[in-house]
């Protein structure tokens, strides 16, 4: 994030370089942001893992999985992954994963990669990029990279602190406006047309609302 924040292509309007420059940190974008979601995803399984441990200790000396800090039981196929497997959620587990484990933390809890998402800045450079890539005409890859940026964002809005940081306003390239609303603008089309994008939108979206 620090090296992708400093690029002439995040911080100026119109950049003075090449075709092949612009290509480059086109991509190194995309590395990045590819690399954060899959990062999230493994983490997310850990997560969810260690929560589940801690709802059946709970379970096994009287309690119950509902009660204290946990409100929802986090799926049985999370203990199924031998350890030495590379993670590999498909979309509609790892959907109710990210559900079941946001409703299961408490409203104050941490979560180590998130913080360090945040801390960096993370959260609003992907709003951001969200924004900017829409207008990367002719990058063959700038859907994937949209749905990439919001998906990293769909992770980390597990947390509360996230929901309500993704609810404050967020600098663009010309002007300021509130984080929700770029989500809004996901869905209406206005960012871009394609489904599966807007789907992912609307995804972030009722984790913020409806959590």
């Amino acid at each position: 994030f620090n090296y992708i924040s400093t690029l002439a292509i995040i911080q100026e309007e119109e950049p003075d370089l090449s075709d092949d420059q612009i290509y480059q940190s086109r991509m190194a974008i995309r590395n990045v942001v590819t690399a954060t979601r899959n990062y999230l995803t493994a983490h997310l399984w850990l997560k969810a893992d260690a929560v589940r441990r801690s709802q059946q200790r709970q379970s096994n000396v009287g309690g119950t999985a509902s009660s204290g800090l946990f409100t929802e039981p986090i799926p049985n196929y999370i203990a199924t992954l031998p350890p030495f497997k590379a993670v590999q959620l498909e979309e509609g587990r790892l959907k109710e994963t990210t559900w079941a484990l946001m409703t299961a933390l408490p409203m104050n809890a941490s979560w180590r990669p998130v913080e360090e998402l945040r801390r960096l800045a993370g959260i609003p450079l992907m709003l951001r990029l969200v924004t900017d890539v829409a207008d990367w005409d002719g990058f063959p890859i700038r859907n994937e990279l949209i749905t990439s940026a919001i998906n990293c964002l769909w992770i980390a809005s597990v947390l509360p602190k996230v929901q309500l940081e993704l609810s404050g306003s967020v600098k663009l390239r010309e002007t300021e406006t509130n984080g929700l609303s770029v989500l809004l603008s996901c869905c209406d089309g206005e960012v871009t047309l394609e489904p599966c994008r807007q789907i992912a939108a609307l995804n972030l979206l009722i984790n913020c609302l409806c959590a």
